[in-house]
């Protein structure tokens, strides 16, 4: 309700007149107060660069890793980007390695690739208001998808104003899936755990959503047939993940969503920075 005209642009300590930052850095993001929009910010601008600072002419696992720590996203804006660098180091510990022995060219070109991406980040902005006021009702939809490397969940608030529902992100979860083989439809049930995790953490801030107004999606008919069936008759891997999700959800609260309307599923497969901005968009649309 502040006029524009009499917002600050700028953050100063007391009588100081040297500005000491124009838009506030937290948990990795950027604020920018002035656009009220949550931002990143790239250590460097390119790959050169990275080399350069890390004093490299080739790739090792010490080094990737060390660039991949340097993305800090705790709320997973970009974890359709950060987890296809888990996924690069994933591989590279099957080849037996050491910390500082050049890793093979067909793994440097992937890493080069997903590196790229990481640094183009500045061009991603996410509003930081939700659009949540009191006495109107607030929606969280959960939705889950995995493919054979990546299992994923995303959470958005839909807020039921006059003017019409706002749709923005909370935050999402992607994780590499395990090394050892499992089929996809028990990595779709694995996603709709974490999903139903990523719910429970959202909820404890969150606190005035009630439990009707909580919606699950997922794409998987074989994970949603595990959790309306009893949990007893599944066998033990089935039934010890449907069991988290029965005692955490009920049945009404799952939903079918096609594979092409689900928003989990950019992370489950390689996606470029200008991609993610891009789709991230056409769901909104379909969310709305």
């Amino acid at each position: 309700k502040i006029p524009d005209d009499q917002r600050a642009k700028e953050i100063q300590v007391f009588s100081d007149k040297d500005t000491i930052f124009e838009s506030s850095k937290v948990l990795g993001m950027v604020w920018d107060a002035n656009e009220d929009v949550l931002k990143y910010k790239s250590k460097f601008s390119s790959v050169d660069e990275w080399k350069e600072y890390l004093k490299i002419e080739q790739w090792t696992k010490r080094t990737i890793l060390k660039t991949t720590a340097s993305t800090y996203d705790p709320l997973g804006y970009l974890s359709a980007l950060t987890v296809q660098a888990r996924n690069v180091i994933q591989k590279l510990w099957l080849e037996t390695l050491d910390w500082d022995t050049p890793i093979p060219k067909i793994h440097e070109e992937k890493w080069v690739q997903v590196l790229q991406n990481l640094v183009n980040v500045g061009s991603i902005s996410i509003p930081r208001w939700l659009g949540c006021r009191p006495n109107i009702q607030n929606e969280l939809h959960i939705f889950c998808d995995s493919s054979e490397a990546v299992y994923c969940a995303t959470a958005y608030c839909r807020v039921n104003s006059v003017g019409g529902p706002i749709v923005n992100l909370v935050c999402a979860k992607a994780r590499v899936a395990p090394l050892k083989s499992e089929t996809v439809a028990r990595l779709e049930l694995i996603a709709c755990v974490l999903g139903v995790r990523l719910s429970r953490a959202v909820t404890q801030v969150f606190k005035d959503i009630s439990k009707e107004n909580i919606h699950f999606w997922t794409d998987s008919r074989d994970a949603l047939c595990w959790i309306y069936a009893p949990s007893a008759k599944c066998k033990v891997y089935v039934q010890n993940r449907v069991g988290e999700i029965q005692r955490c959800t009920d049945h009404p609260q799952w939903h079918h969503v096609p594979t092409e309307k689900n928003p989990a599923d950019i992370p489950t497969r390689p996606v470029t920075t200008d991609e993610l901005i891009e789709r991230r968009r056409v769901h909104f649309n379909i969310l709305k």
